[in-house]
Formats: C-alpha cells, sequence, structure tokens
C-alpha cells in the first residue's frame, strides 16, 4: 500500500509538470490533480489515505504555505512547517500533525504548495519529504530533494551516525525572497537536539532563543548541528563577541580576565548546560583555543 501511494504520488507530479508546472500554475490544475483540495493548512485525503494507517488518521498529500505567516522559513532547500494551531472543533489539528509524521514513517513525499508573490492567484509547487519533526518548538522540516531516509527513520538519526563536519565552503548564491538555504534547516537541528532552553542561563521563551554556530559562518563553520548551541538573544551576542567561552574538557564557562563577570553577563550556570545533548568537541575546542589566543 505505501509503495502504491508513492507511485501515485510520482505519477501526479509527473502530470502537473507536463501540464506546465511545477512553477507559477493554476489552483485549478494543483485541485485537479488531487494535489490540494484543503481549506486550512494540510491536506491529507482521508478517503485516500486513511487505509494507509492502523489509527485512520491518513498520510498528508501536500501542506501550504502563503508566506503570510511564517514568511522567512521557505528556502531553495525546504520549508520549516508549523504545526497547525486554527482552534477547529475536535481533533483535526492533532490528526493533521499525526498524518504529516505518517508520511515520514511510510517515506511518502508530499507537495509543498507556494503563493508566489507576484501573483495570488498562481501556485508554485516543490515535491518534497517529511525529514524530521520537533513536538517542542511544533515544526515540520520538509526538504525539496529525493534523498529519503529509510521509512521509520528521522533526519535526525540519520544526522547523528555521520561523521562530524565543523567547517563548510560558503556559498556565493543569493535570492532576494528566499532565506539563506540552510538556515532554517540549521535552526530546526539546533532546537531538535538540545531543546529550548538557552544553555547558559534559565530562559526558554521560544522568541528569546537563537540557534547559534560555535564557529561562526564568517568563519567556514558548517551547519551542522553539532557545530550549534542553543542561546537567548544577550548570550548570543556575548558569545559571538568574545565575552565567554567554554574550556573543551569540563565545559566550564569562562569570562575576560578583564571583561565582565558571570554575575554582570546573567550567565546562570558554572558549565554548558544545554536541555538535553552536548555539542561537538571539535566545535567547543575550536572555538576555546581561539578565544585563548585572543586573551
Amino acid at each position: 500500500m505505501p509503495k502504491q501511494e508513492v507511485q501515485r504520488r510520482h505519477e501526479m507530479w509527473e502530470e502537473l509538470c507536463e501540464r506546465g508546472g511545477p512553477q507559477s500554475v493554476g489552483s485549478t490544475l494543483v485541485r485537479e490533480l488531487g494535489i490540494y483540495r484543503g481549506q486550512a493548512g494540510i491536506w491529507r485525503d482521508k478517503d485516500q489515505t486513511a487505509g494507509l494507517t492502523d489509527d485512520g488518521s491518513g498520510v498528508t498529500v501536500s501542506v501550504l504555505h502563503t508566506g503570510q505567516s511564517y514568511a522567512d522559513d521557505l528556502s531553495e532547500g525546504g520549508v520549516i512547517y508549523h504545526y497547525p494551531e486554527t482552534g477547529r472543533i475536535g481533533s483535526r489539528d492533532e490528526n493533521e500533525v499525526e498524518a504529516t509524521k505518517n508520511a515520514c514513517r511510510l517515506g511518502i513525499p508530499i507537495f509543498v504548495v507556494v503563493y508566489p508573490e507576484e501573483d495570488d492567484s498562481k501556485r508554485d509547487v516543490h515535491l518534497g519529504r517529511v525529514a524530521d519533526w520537533n513536538d517542542e518548538t511544533e515544526e515540520f522540516l520538509i526538504l525539496f530533494d529525493a534523498d529519503f531516509n529509510a521509512p521509520g527513520e528521522t533526519a535526525s538519526e540519520v544526522r547523528e551516525r555521520e561523521p562530524f563536519q565543523l567547517t563548510s565552503e560558503r556559498s556565493g548564491r543569493t535570492s532576494p525572497q528566499l532565506t539563506r538555504p540552510e538556515q532554517g534547516r540549521f535552526s530546526f537541528n539546533v532546537f531538535k537536539r538540545y531543546g529550548k532552553k538557552c544553555a547558559v542561563c534559565e530562559i526558554s521563551v521560544g522568541d528569546m532563543l537563537v540557534a547559534a554556530h560555535i564557529r561562526g559562518k564568517a568563519e567556514d563553520g558548517s551547519d551542522d548541528a553539532r557545530n550549534g548551541l542553543v542561546l537567548c538573544k544577550n548570550h548570543h551576542a556575548a558569545f559571538d563577541s568574545g565575552l565567554f567561552s567554554i574550556e573543551p574538557e569540563t565545559h566550564l564557562i569562562h569570562t575576560q580576565e578583564e571583561g565582565p563577570s558571570k554575575q554582570e553577563l546573567r550567565i546562570k550556570h558554572s558549565r554548558l548546560s544545554p536541555a538535553r545533548s552536548e555539542p561537538h568537541e571539535d566545535a567547543v575546542r575550536w572555538h576555546w583555543e581561539r578565544w585563548k589566543e585572543e586573551q
């Protein structure tokens, strides 16, 4: 059954492309092909997909990204898609979230339907995969590539097995309408790995937290989540300014000898304290050695 549904969606994609897509196509064609017929953000086509799952929640066919609520979450490589919060009666939001997770679990591709900025009557369509999700931040990571994970396996599980990369080459490509291709993915991966709490204080308010690089992009630092930390905005600025660093062996936090103290910086912990996983030792050591040289 899942293989048949995978094949069906690829056939839908091929017909869309044959009929002038996938960019700037009319909404009528999108509905005619069964790519998107929903009224909210997630279309799961219960009649077609309910039988694919034991609980009848089905499998998401497509998600709609209008750019009105989360304009910066779309990139060339994918989209960070937020869980629906429509307040509808019953458990429809929860069922749609579960159906989208099922697309990852079963290895079934989904469509991402986007409103182009220049024409609201047209749609851009992407064929993607649900690579991961984070119930803490209530987000899905949907990627526009053909590198599907094994059914039942998330991207974060795959990533933890891969060799760590501290550096990467910077791309010169930019787009006025899209975020840096890896920016949203890096943020998603960092929050998924470390948890929703500043690693040096107790702040856990989402709007005050950022995914920070340990070795920064200006120094060719990679977007590997193990080269990152969750920090509040104040401590991110302090970290990037060299006001403190982390000793690799002990993860003790050190401040400048003639600079502001941990108390003045409102650093609450004596050592690095993420909600869960630790960053890679190579990244911490790189920052520490550079910081010591500058001292």
